[in-house]
């Protein structure tokens, strides 16, 4: 990857976010991102012909898997991601459709360390933990 591809990755994601780290696809992201005050570790996996995330819980050693095959919103896999990053902010917003139509963009709360994941030029979403399950909010149109 070029320096002027990742300074493109770092600047798209500081217009989306305040408080948001850049990864490359094979670097972990390390935060606490179910909140009980301990580290937890993300990793991106190409598995086969498919690809997910693979959050390992820190204090209790879960593991959960998004993607390789399986739904995750509208999701089975992430085979179509350039980069991702960890956000820290306490808000982000969340596309709003009805259909095939744009209706605008909501404020959603994070309340813990998130994962934001990215294609290139076409958008993304942003991965967090509500009410126990992590959701998928979506970024992009």
């Amino acid at each position: 990857m070029f320096a002027q591809d990742i300074e493109f990755q770092k600047k798209s994601l500081e217009c989306d976010f305040e408080n948001v780290i850049h990864f490359s696809i094979d670097e972990s992201i390390i935060a606490d991102f179910n909140g009980d005050g301990i580290n937890d570790t993300a990793v991106f996996r190409k598995e086969n012909k498919t690809s997910g995330i693979i959050i390992k819980h820190g204090q209790t050693e879960e593991t959960v898997s998004l993607g390789f095959g399986k739904d995750f919103a509208h999701l089975t896999d992430f085979n179509w991601v350039d980069f991702w990053g960890l956000v820290k902010d306490s808000t982000t917003y969340e596309m709003v459709f009805n259909e095939t139509d744009i209706l605008g963009d909501t404020i959603i709360s994070l309340k813990n360390p998130s994962i934001v994941v990215r294609k290139e030029e076409a958008g993304g979403g942003v991965i967090t933990l509500k009410n126990g399950i992590y959701i998928w909010i979506h970024q992009s149109d």
